[in-house]
């Protein structure tokens, strides 16, 4: 059964209930997903055997067939971010964000982050304390306009960040725009574009913008700011997404509205929708370098449809999803609270 959960790539936790953990541990220890240890030699003297079974809320399932059909309908689902049940009861008011573009990026000890990429700003509530704090997301940054060019271009000139500063300043030009940001465990993710200046050197005073598709990782540390995580300048590495070879062919990320994952599997590996040019492929596995610096795919499956992927918060097995109720439509104050997504 585990090798077909593996195979499967469900993104599920398991419990082994065992009279030899060290044993348990060494024959399990090479499954790519989270693996909880319970010791009771009792159970096995009634029952010497190995067996299964699944607890899906107040029922009990055991028949093999049957738990891997559930299992499946778990996958489908996408359980990216997991929460506890007192989080239905929360409510903040806020008059900043707008009421249809909140997207949840994960939670991270006791707090749901979000963010609003119409507003460009970041949100993190304690649902504990139902406290609101508010965060600009990056828009404008010297250290990542100047990371190295991936392509080269014949007859074109990269200007200085303070050229494309003035320029935008008159043409109103976005400079970065963070599409999404995703927390898995400790780890943020997060994907965003950054438009470049060119002067083009066959034509006089004629100038290009060129924008370049990038996936920002971070690792998050107790004693860091969780505000960091809409600060672009903290991430660890940044990796192009414009152009990724796999068997000696060009691929490259979609810019994902909501969210850039299909499924995450651990923390080094991802799967998302894949593209040629502005043609979608179809599903491609995505494998993270220990030290964050390369990305690449191992896997492309061409026979899955392309999916747009709503980040939930999932609650026993129900789907949630932020939703801010307007109170006044003048001055945009309304109340943030959970909902249960009805259809998926």
């Amino acid at each position: 059964m585990l090798s077909e959960i593996a195979k499967e790539n469900l993104n599920i936790e398991v419990n082994i209930l065992t009279d030899q953990v060290l044993f348990a541990r060494k024959e399990t220890s090479s499954y790519p997903f989270k693996i909880n240890y319970f010791v009771n030699k009792d159970v096995f003297k009634e029952k010497p055997v190995s067996f299964f079974y699944l607890k899906s809320k107040d029922s009990i399932i055991d028949d093999y067939q049957k738990i891997m059909a559930k299992l499946k309908s778990y996958g489908k689902k996408i359980p990216i971010l997991s929460a506890h049940e007192s989080l239905k009861s929360f409510q903040v008011v806020d008059s900043s964000f707008s009421p249809e573009n909140l997207f949840s990026s994960g939670i991270y000890q006791n707090n749901i982050i979000f963010y609003d990429n119409v507003m460009n700003l970041g949100g993190i509530i304690n649902y504990d304390s139902n406290n609101l704090k508010h965060y600009n997301l990056t828009q404008s940054s010297k250290k990542i306009y100047d990371l190295p060019l991936v392509f080269q271009f014949e007859n074109r000139e990269l200007l200085p960040h303070d050229d494309f500063l003035k320029m935008s300043q008159e043409s109103k030009s976005t400079e970065i725009k963070l599409n999404v940001v995703t927390v898995f465990e400790n780890m943020a993710y997060s994907q965003f574009t950054i438009s470049k200046l060119f002067r083009n050197l066959e034509k006089e005073d004629s100038f290009d913008l060129i924008s370049f598709g990038y996936i920002a990782l971070k690792e998050i540390k107790d004693d860091e700011k969780l505000s960091n995580i809409f600060d672009l300048e903290t991430y660890d590495s940044y990796i192009n997404t414009d152009q990724i070879i796999f068997e000696k062919k060009p691929y490259r990320l979609g810019l994902a509205i909501y969210h850039p994952f299909v499924q995450i599997i651990n923390k080094h590996q991802f799967i998302t929708n894949i593209y040629r040019d502005t043609d979608y492929i179809g599903e491609a596995t995505f494998d993270l370098s220990k030290d964050l610096q390369k990305l690449s795919i191992s896997k492309i499956d061409l026979k899955v449809e392309v999916k747009y992927i709503y980040p939930n918060i999932i609650i026993d097995d129900d789907l949630y999803y932020l939703n801010k109720e307007m109170l006044d439509e003048l001055t945009g104050e309304g109340i943030i609270t959970l909902k249960k997504r009805t259809v998926f």
